[in-house]
């Protein structure tokens, strides 16, 4: 289809969406009796603009014509159209200029610092077409940004082909309506650019969704608000956003997702940057005990406390891209040393017995990944100790009264 065309019957849907959505009450016009469709009808809206009234109605119909701003502005005010609706239509009617082809979009390594130092705030910046060009790590943990190839590098595409990015999200499809509305705001301004053209009948041909929302011809420009994500272990965390203009010719934007101070996605958001961390810590060491009912339980709570380590069970860590992480009530937690007292058997339902509760599945792989060390390896036992029996005549005194008959050795 030619480009003017398509362009006079963009601003004719679009004109025709915002009239079905005035009741004509509203406005102090009669409903009547005999509307066929919902809204204001063409010559109503050249009524209530009142000036240029002929003019104003072709523009409604969608023909080739000349009009000026005052007459956009008195449609604008009819349809009660927002700021971003009337700035589309404007760039419809072609009294804003479109922008030229663009070149290959290129993110600085000053904006690259920037998203660096956001951290823990996931960030991401996006292309005119909404492409992914970079992230920080913390965005990468949210979203799994590095794992997309092709298309999939998308956040339009991403949002309505790509089933795990979906389940990362709290309410897809409020992010689908509005993402929808703001590159519809965008594509507007890049009628001849063929990659805006594909993306868009890919997704029509292919997305229900996509095809439903995008024939309704909203439109959004830069916003900022709330988003629910749903991390795979970290759970749901409330996010604000926001976005900043990137300095060039393009339209690309900085968007940044912040939680509320002293909130719980604020505690969850610091727990997302030591799953891609590669900073020096101090090491964490953890007693892997059974749990309660093994028969030296009370020696591991014993041991654990004495040397001044955590005491945990096997459904207290987890293993993520052969790391061991330990669940605490701050988020996750690196983990660099496990003193086991798991037999070999049950330490890793994965490697071992698959039957076993004990263990952490995946505990192996990071093992001989070298991301943790195991105070007594595979094969060298559980090292029974016997630290706690110094302490055997006294605990026979308090709890019997009497002295031990056999002295210790």
């Amino acid at each position: 289809m030619d480009a003017t065309i398509e362009r006079r019957s963009e601003l004719s849907d679009f004109l025709r969406t915002r009239r079905a959505k005035i009741v004509p009450s509203d406005v102090g016009l009669a409903d009547g009796a005999r509307r066929r469709t919902p809204g204001l009808r063409r010559e109503e809206v050249a009524l209530l603009a009142v000036k240029h009234a002929p003019d104003q109605r072709d523009c409604v119909q969608g023909l080739p014509i000349n009009v000026s701003a005052e007459v956009l502005d008195g449609i604008s005010r009819a349809l009660r159209l927002t700021s971003d609706e009337r700035r589309h239509l404007h760039l419809l009617s072609g009294l804003t200029s479109t922008a030229p082809a663009q070149e290959e979009e290129h993110v600085s390594d000053l904006v690259r610092r920037v998203l660096t130092a956001l951290e823990p705030s996931p960030a991401y910046v996006r292309g005119r077409r909404f492409d992914l060009l970079a992230w920080n790590r913390s965005a990468d943990a949210l979203s799994d940004f590095s794992s997309a190839t092709g298309p999939a590098r998308n956040i339009v595409w991403r949002l309505f082909r790509d089933p795990n990015s979906q389940c990362r999200l709290g309410d897809p499809e409020c992010s689908m309506r509005r993402v929808v509305a703001q590159f519809r705001a965008v594509a507007a301004k890049y009628p001849h650019e063929p990659a805006f053209t594909e993306l868009i009948e890919d997704l029509r041909a292919n997305s229900p969704e996509f095809r439903s929302l995008w024939a309704q011809h909203d439109v959004l420009g830069s916003a900022e608000g709330l988003k629910r994500y749903v991390h795979p272990e970290l759970g749901e965390l409330i996010l604000d956003y926001t976005q900043f203009d990137v300095p060039g010719d393009g339209d690309m934007r900085l968007i940044v997702l912040t939680a509320a101070p002293g909130s719980v996605s604020e505690r969850k958001l610091r727990a997302l940057s030591p799953l891609h961390s590669t900073t020096r810590h101090e090491p964490t060491v953890v007693l892997l005990t059974p749990g309660v009912f093994n028969s030296a339980y009370f020696e591991h709570t014993f041991l654990a406390q004495q040397m001044g380590i955590e005491l945990v069970e096997g459904r207290d860590l987890l293993v993520h891209e052969n790391v061991v992480y330990m669940r605490t009530t701050a988020g996750l937690r690196r983990v660099d040393v496990i003193y086991r007292r798991v037999d070999d058997d049950f330490i890793d339902p994965l490697c071992f017995r698959r039957d076993s509760t004990l263990g952490v599945p995946g505990l192996f792989n990071a093992y001989r990944a070298g991301n943790v060390m195991l105070a007594n390896a595979i094969g060298t036992g559980i090292a029974d100790d016997k630290a706690v029996y110094a302490y055997v005549p006294a605990i026979i005194r308090y709890y019997l009264g009497e002295d031990p008959i056999l002295a210790n050795v």
